[in-house]
């Protein structure tokens, strides 16, 4: 699947390169999107550029765009009334 990961400080062109990783499993309560539509948001532009600090420890690569739009997938545990090819928010 392709990723946008925040992979320092910088300008976006420096540091918000799309990569290829392969799909994480889904944990407990946990269902697979399969994502139609992502963005970078505001907080993801505050963090690159050191207008705001991550508190929880995190480093760099950090996932960026958590904002999607998409369709359930099969898997996961997690009850929800949306159906396999119905669209989806998560923000």
């Amino acid at each position: 699947m392709k990723v946008v990961q925040i992979t320092g400080l910088g300008a976006a062109d420096d540091v918000l390169p799309i990569d290829e990783v392969d799909p994480p499993a889904p944990g407990t309560g946990e269902l697979p999107v399969s994502a139609g539509a992502s963005r970078v948001n505001g907080h993801d532009v505050l963090v690159r550029t050191r207008k705001a600090q991550t508190v929880s420890g995190r480093r760099f690569p950090m996932g960026a765009g958590s904002d999607i739009h998409g369709a359930p997938g099969q898997g996961g545990s997690a009850q929800v009334s949306a159906g396999t090819g119905d669209l989806v928010p998560h923000l």
